[in-house]
């Protein structure tokens, strides 16, 4: 810890899984769903993550 900064392990990633609307879906030829991956470089003072509609997080810290 320094200067109130706590470095991440390179591990540590948010996963989210989304979608525009309650009701969206994938199918053949239709993808309205995705996942992204963001890696978390530095931490300050805890993490605050935002968090969309219709979404799911899921955080990693470190390696598992």
């Amino acid at each position: 810890m320094q200067n109130g900064q706590v470095s991440c392990s390179p591990e540590s990633v948010i996963y989210r899984l989304e979608g525009k609307e309650p009701n969206s879906y994938n199918d053949t030829g239709k993808t309205e769903v995705f996942i992204r991956k963001e890696e978390l470089e530095t931490c300050k003072d805890g993490i605050k993550v935002r968090i969309g509609p219709h979404s799911v997080t899921v955080i990693q810290i470190g390696a598992v």
